[in-house]
């Protein structure tokens, strides 16, 4: 009786076994079972308990930071889906036309994405994770809890640490080769923030004057117009009515400026149609040495992206992150601009 007295004693004042100290770990929010699935039939996790551990991936095909974050998702899917890890991604739109089921499947099976994708259109997913930006990982553990969680796009190799634990508890051995690519930190230059084309104000002209003079970090991530826009739900369309094509003397264009070693921008055609936009930087057509991976040239040697679906394009590549000065023009009116995004030397983006 003595010595059960003690016991109790002992753990009421905090002599607690060390498996009790270790945090407690929140119950992973069930998927809404009205949300489309591609590449899967609807899966739910109390299916998934005690099968599968579940890295669960929010991304957004139109944002660099999610599209360079879906070549480690793919190193994991393929090198873990038979050793007890299910990579599930899930999509929250950032624009209207991201809504959109097959339009959505043609964006999947251009990225040769082929796990798991939910489409999360009322963002019911992200607010019951209270998930704030883009890339981020959940792993779920055996019991569907929350056993990990990252932003970002540094410390994929924690996360495969992690990722190793949770299946291990599960009964498996993940292969010993590790597939993670933690990307370099260091010597990568500076790059603009993504930046929406503005909607709630009126895009200012360009200062009278040599367009040089808007090379200012007062001006860097600004936009300004030359010729008529109309704001659209969550664009910047090219108004009725103008003339088509490369006019070099009366330009109708957006105009950016920014600084990295990427640019890129978040591009539609007019309804119904595709249209080119042509691009220039620092007032010059692009050349092969700074032209994106999706710009073309025509006869003429003017640069252009073929814009036939809304989605994102790899514009420019510059050998150091100086200010530039992007502008677009498209070719038909009705085209649309959406938002722009750079990057810096170490974070490189292909399609």
């Amino acid at each position: 009786m003595r010595r059960l007295a003690w016991v109790l004693l002992w753990l009421a004042v905090g002599g607690v076994p060390a498996r009790a100290a270790a945090p407690i770990r929140r119950t992973a929010p069930e998927f809404p079972a009205e949300d489309v699935w591609l590449n899967a039939k609807p899966l739910t996790l109390a299916r998934l308990r005690r099968h599968r551990v579940v890295l669960l991936a929010f991304f957004n095909t139109a944002n660099v930071n999610s599209l360079r974050a879906l070549r480690q998702l793919g190193r994991w899917h393929e090198a873990y889906a038979l050793d007890g890890v299910m990579v599930i991604g899930v999509h929250t739109p950032l624009y209207g036309f991201q809504r959109n089921p097959g339009f959505m499947r043609r964006e999947l099976a251009r990225l040769k994405i082929d796990f798991p994708v939910v489409l999360d259109d009322d963002k019911r997913i992200w607010k019951s994770y209270e998930n704030e930006g883009w890339p981020s990982f959940y792993i779920l553990d055996r019991d569907g809890r929350v056993a990990f969680e990252l932003e970002g796009e540094a410390r994929y190799t924690e996360l495969e640490t992690e990722l190793r634990a949770a299946a291990y508890d599960l009964g498996y051995d993940l292969p010993a080769d590790s597939v993670a690519v933690d990307p370099p930190q260091q010597g990568c230059g500076q790059s603009t923030p993504e930046s929406p084309v503005p909607r709630d104000k009126a895009i200012p002209a360009p200062p009278d004057g040599p367009l040089s003079a808007l090379l200012t970090d007062g001006k860097n991530g600004t936009w300004s117009r030359r010729g008529p826009w109309k704001i659209d739900d969550d664009a910047v369309r090219l108004a009725a009515g103008t003339k088509p094509g490369v006019d070099e003397e009366d330009v109708r264009d957006l105009m950016v400026v920014y600084r990295g070693a990427q640019g890129f921008a978040v591009l539609g055609p007019p309804a119904g149609k595709k249209t080119r936009v042509y691009v220039r930087q620092d007032s010059l057509w692009l050349t092969t040495l700074n032209a994106g991976p999706d710009v073309e040239f025509d006869d003429d040697g003017h640069s252009y992206v073929e814009v036939d679906e809304p989605r994102f394009y790899s514009l420019t590549r510059n050998a150091n992150d100086d200010l530039h000065l992007l502008s677009l023009q498209p070719g038909r009116p009705g085209a649309a601009v959406y938002a722009f995004s750079a990057a810096d030397r170490c974070l490189p983006y292909a399609p």
